[in-house]
């Protein structure tokens, strides 16, 4: 069963209430109420100490968010879909912007990453995904033909 937006929204709103609720941060309250259903009050239980970490934008909850959710804007096409070759120039420009660091860190940090991205049409090894635990030779080969 569904449940309007209004009800959601109110009862994210309590979330909020609960988790910033810093009174009772250092107490052993978890903050249950009578009214809160039996999920709600494990939630809160469990949930505790953690609560104290969690931060939330002055918005919350924001009506949009919700309706993003609820009725997403979705492509429906039918065509095939095809990811287009990454603008590395254009990407290492956004990260020097975003992050500070210079272009040739940037590129260092990116460069496991290009490496696997460049290499998908290699056929990946089963050792790539496995590796026996001593690393050792796994097996004595007999044939003369394998050595």
């Amino acid at each position: 069963g569904g449940c309007d937006a209004g009800a959601w929204l109110d009862a994210l709103s309590q979330f909020r209430t609960w988790a910033q609720n810093v009174a009772e941060w250092g107490t052993e309250s978890t903050g249950v109420s009578l009214e809160d259903r039996r999920s709600v009050a494990e939630f809160k239980r469990a949930h505790r100490n953690f609560r104290a970490q969690w931060s939330f934008p002055e918005d919350f909850p924001d009506p949009q968010v919700h309706a993003a959710f609820v009725r997403p804007v979705v492509d429906r096409s039918l065509e095939p879909f095809a990811w287009a070759p990454v603008d590395m120039p254009q990407v290492v420009v956004r990260l020097v912007t975003s992050t500070g660091l210079d272009e040739a860190k940037v590129l260092e940090r990116m460069e496991p990453a290009l490496r696997r991205y460049t290499d998908g049409m290699r056929q990946p090894r089963i050792t790539e995904y496995m590796v026996p635990a001593d690393a050792g030779d796994v097996a004595i080969v007999r044939s003369v033909r394998m050595r």
